[in-house]
């Protein structure tokens, strides 16, 4: 039997179609902050089925948008993280009028960070670790600035946890989906949603930049914080955008003024608690 859930991200609501038997992971691991039981009007229809693999070995999984077919996977731990990613990559898609940062965030006393930085760079093991220590979280993944006030607003996706990276950042934590995939992603994977570890109501009105800290994970260099000018902040929120060729010129006008209001750094770390207390040594 079908189910279906609604959701709107900002200004973009869209409908998740999904067999009864996975609505435990759709509900915990999918946009959970963002479903709503009101009407919509979907701009798009994602769905994920079930299917019989060919000879009728077991089943595979089929991931749909707007009724085509837009994944064929082989079992449910391929298929779930590519769900959930060509969701996301669809509201970035249509948020396009913010200036998009692949960063992690967060905020405590009027003092908000940016986490820039790739894969691997650590972001979600050290915004984890700051969520545990009372800090309110963005995001661990996307950050959204609106180009015009150059405010920041929180992207309310769940944190994609991989066990081997965060360490004892986990700790007890009670997550909502966890399977290991050894041919596709040889590791655990944890979906968490971070309010459900602390509230935090997303900010109307959006929040002010104050710092800027690249994160660089590396077992083999000393925990150590090293500033950085302008130049450097601007360069890093380049290289580090999901839609900088969209604002073409634009962004002339965006960084540089984000850039002289707030404070930028280079943070190594090989510990998060070691990091966690630079960073709070830093904010106050």
């Amino acid at each position: 039997m079908d189910c279906f859930q609604n959701y709107k991200v900002y200004h973009y609501p869209f409908q998740l179609r999904y067999p009864s038997e996975l609505a435990p992971h759709i509900s915990a691991g999918v946009y959970p902050s963002s479903r709503t039981n009101g009407d919509i009007t979907p701009m798009a229809t994602f769905a994920i089925k079930i299917r019989p693999r060919v000879g009728g070995n077991g089943e595979g999984v089929n991931v749909y948008r707007n009724h085509r077919v837009v994944y064929k996977g082989e079992c449910l731990e391929h298929s779930f993280p590519m769900l959930e990613w060509i969701v996301t990559e669809q509201i970035l898609k249509n948020l396009d009028g913010y200036y998009q940062l692949h960063a992690g965030g967060v905020e405590r006393n009027e003092r908000t960070i940016i986490f820039p930085g790739g894969n691997g760079a650590g972001k979600t093991s050290l915004v984890l670790a700051l969520l545990k220590r009372g800090y309110n979280v963005l995001s661990d993944e996307v950050v959204l600035i609106d180009p015009d006030s150059l405010l920041l607003f929180p992207y309310p996706r769940n944190f994609v946890v991989r066990a081997s990276r965060s360490g004892d950042c986990i700790g007890n934590l009670d997550f909502s989906y966890s399977e290991p995939d050894e041919e596709y992603r040889p590791q655990k994977i944890f979906y968490l949603n971070p309010r459900a570890i602390k509230e935090y109501p997303f900010p109307a009105k959006g929040l002010k930049l104050n710092y800027v800290v690249f994160p660089q994970y590396d077992r083999t260099r000393e925990t150590g914080l090293e500033p950085i000018g302008q130049a450097g902040i601007i360069t890093g929120l380049i290289e580090h955008s999901f839609n900088f060729d969209q604002f073409r010129g634009g962004w002339f006008d965006i960084l540089p003024n984000l850039a002289r209001g707030c404070r930028g750094y280079k943070l190594s770390y090989r510990d998060a608690d070691e990091a966690v207390g630079i960073i709070e040594e830093l904010t106050g």
